[in-house]
């Protein structure tokens, strides 16, 4: 009962890499080369599982007494899988999907004749590029901003390469990470992540200057600076997550939450050990901006000398009572 069966090997990201027709059922799975299913997956067993079609015709997986076992979706072990539709499952690392041959397929797209792309793989190698030399061009030009002194292009060169060097590293040590779990480099992957990840906290530090500048009495700045880098921190470890591991992408935001949650708590632990009861130095950020002085709030000389009179008059207050 029942016809043949299509097993789909998929990567990280749902997408098929490669199909495999079985006309007979059971159907074994394994690394071994007189499987049915060949998977090049040093966590598969020489014969892992086997596919099965019960008396009514339901697909099934069974384990094989392997050593890392069958997982659901979920990531949740089982000794058998029942595949109901289009059932997904896990054999080691490899993530596979087995459907019915006789399963409807999306009709063909028409061609209109447009000219041919570069090849599907080259995209990521295209936008990891783009995205790592606009890096470089913003860090140069926040170095040659931010200098208060007469600056030579090698300077600002040399400090846009130190900063691409430093993000390079970082990028490696992910790329380490997802050679050793998902037998992929992605080097340029990470970089590109890590690089627009700088991108934006350089425009957001921009922002949190502003605000300050034109709210110094407010805490918008402040809020502003905390929730922005919160998110970023968030969504990088998030981004290396999804690039390095095999997690699901739910499983993945919630150990990015986690991981930025225990950032923070370090980060609180040190703002509260490091503050004092008093300070003689003065917090505010007294950088000018490019601003039109009829925006910016201004007082006469009266004014000014008639409010420092009565701060005069209430510190002496206060000094006379103590």
């Amino acid at each position: 009962m029942g016809g043949p069966v299509v097993v789909e090997v998929l990567d990280e990201r749902g997408r098929v890499q490669h199909r495999v027709a079985l006309r007979e059922l059971p159907a074994t799975i394994g690394r071994g080369y007189g499987n049915d299913v060949i998977l090049d997956d040093p966590y598969v067993c020489p014969r892992h599982a086997r596919i099965v079609r019960d008396a009514d015709g339901a697909l099934a997986v069974e384990d094989a007494a392997s050593v890392n076992g069958l997982r659901d979706e979920r990531g949740t072990r089982a000794e058998r899988l029942p595949l109901r539709g289009a059932g997904v499952l896990r054999v080691g690392h490899t993530t596979l999907r087995v459907r019915e041959a006789s399963d409807p397929v999306p009709p063909a797209i028409a061609d209109r004749g447009t000219p041919s792309r570069l090849p599907a793989r080259l995209a990521p190698l295209r936008v990891s590029l783009g995205v790592g030399i606009g890096a470089f061009v913003i860090f140069a030009l926040s170095a040659y901003l931010s200098s208060t002194m007469r600056v030579s292009v090698g300077d600002v060169v040399r400090e846009a390469l130190e900063r691409s060097l430093t993000l390079a590293i970082w990028a490696a040590a992910w790329a380490v990470a997802s050679r050793i779990v998902v037998h992929e480099f992605r080097f340029l992957r990470h970089w590109a992540v890590i690089s627009a990840a700088t991108v934006v906290w350089i425009v957001t530090q921009v922002a949190v200057g502003w605000l300050s500048f034109l709210y110094p009495d407010s805490a918008a700045s402040t809020v502003f600076d905390a929730g922005s880098s919160i998110v970023l921190v968030g969504a990088v470890v998030y981004a290396h997550l999804v690039l390095a591991s095999l997690l699901s992408r739910p499983r993945a935001r919630r150990t990015a939450a986690a991981v930025t949650a225990a950032l923070l708590a370090i980060a609180l632990l040190f703002s509260l050990s490091s503050d004092r009861d008093s300070t003689s130095s003065i917090t505010f950020d007294g950088a000018l901006k490019p601003w039109g002085v009829r925006w910016v709030h201004t007082v006469s000389l009266d004014e000014f000398a008639s409010g420092a009179a009565d701060l005069r008059r209430q510190v002496d207050q206060l000094a006379g009572e103590h």
